[in-house]
């Protein structure tokens, strides 16, 4: 199945404004490259095929009832920067549209968690120079890290490989990861269809929402909390508690991102409230270190963002500046770069 040019570039610019994002300048630059190379969207491009694969990989996850709505819906992969996601119709062909920076994003931050966690277990006494100072190795690779991811959402630039340090073990959990963050993004585009949001011009007040930072949720944003509910009643209860891990390696870059601008547009709710809602649907009692971690990380979270939010406040909402003042992007890659070799140096590879 094709969509032409004109399409894809009427729907990133409806989606656009829609939302209200805050990177339209960004979102601009990238219809005028859909345009200028003339790109046509196919469902059988190699970037479309990879999405298809990780979803049929997955498919005992699946319950039956999705994993039929998922073989009615056409899905498409599309090489451009753009971190985003989004259903639409098309001929009145349900469609899932996945573009590779948000794919990006998600193998990166996925890699990214699991180095930190293996820095973390394997490297704490030594310590690398980060513009002169000394730092431990797992908070310079942190810090250099979340400002790649930063500055990929804002801009789409492309984010480096960082698998070569990771052993075999630690390789398939990041695959596992990876594979279960790409499968809830395409759950939650599905739950926007069988929820009927396009039908209703994303209006929905089907659900109430205690949120665990105080956020006053629109209309729109109620429909993104059913759209996860709906991704996570997809996936087989037997399974759903190691898949609500995961989640953060779909959601905390943007998360931590948040946590220094607010929202990030006007359609979505705080990605901090969306992953305490999704981890309060999901109970633990055979896992009792699951259920730990995840309230850890939810608990994390929620402090992160209040903690500074006096700070936004202060500061029309926005203190993201203090990211790149801390470190900016090249100084970012040439610590990643001391970690890669300081890890390649004395220990080849980091493994579970």
């Amino acid at each position: 199945m094709l969509i032409p040019n004109s399409q894809l570039c009427q729907w990133v610019a409806e989606s656009s404004v829609r939302a209200n994002a805050r990177n339209s300048e960004h979102i601009r630059q990238i219809i005028d490259t859909f345009e200028h190379t003339g790109l046509v969207v196919d469902s059988n491009s190699e970037k479309s095929k990879c999405i298809q694969n990780i979803a049929n990989a997955h498919r005992e996850l699946i319950v039956g009832s999705a994993y039929s709505e998922l073989e009615r819906t056409v899905i498409f992969g599309v090489s451009a920067p753009q971190c985003d996601a989004f259903p639409m119709y098309y001929q009145e062909t349900p469609c899932i549209i996945v573009f590779d920076g948000l794919l990006q994003l998600v193998r990166f931050n996925t890699d990214l968690q699991i180095l930190i966690a293996l820095l973390n277990e394997k490297v704490t006494e030594q310590t690398i120079d980060v513009n002169g100072e000394g730092m431990s190795i797992a908070l310079a690779m942190s810090l250099a890290g979340h400002v790649a991811l930063t500055e990929s959402i804002d801009t789409g630039h492309q984010l480096m490989d960082i698998t070569a340090v990771l052993g075999p073990n630690a390789m398939q959990r990041s695959e596992y990861g990876y594979g279960a963050a790409v499968i809830f993004y395409v759950l939650h585009e599905l739950g926007h269809l069988v929820c009927g949001h396009l039908d209703q011009g994303f209006v929905s007040e089907r659900m109430s929402i205690d949120t665990a930072v105080r956020e006053g949720i629109n209309k729109n944003q109620k429909m993104e909390f059913e759209a996860d509910s709906y991704a996570l009643s997809c996936i087989h209860p037997n399974v759903r508690n190691p898949i609500i891990s995961s989640l953060v390696f779909a959601l905390g870059p943007f998360a931590f991102l948040e946590t220094f601008r607010g929202g990030l547009d006007k359609n979505h709710p705080l990605t901090v409230n969306r992953i305490a809602e999704l981890a309060r649907q999901v109970d633990f009692p055979d896992e009792p270190e699951l259920a730990e971690a995840v309230l850890s990380v939810v608990t994390s979270e929620v402090n992160r963002f209040e903690r500074l939010a006096e700070d936004r406040r202060l500061n029309d909402g926005n203190i993201q500046q203090r990211i790149r003042n801390t470190m900016t992007l090249p100084m970012a890659y040439e610590t990643m770069d001391k970690v890669g070799n300081h890890i390649k140096e004395n220990f080849g590879t980091l493994d579970f």
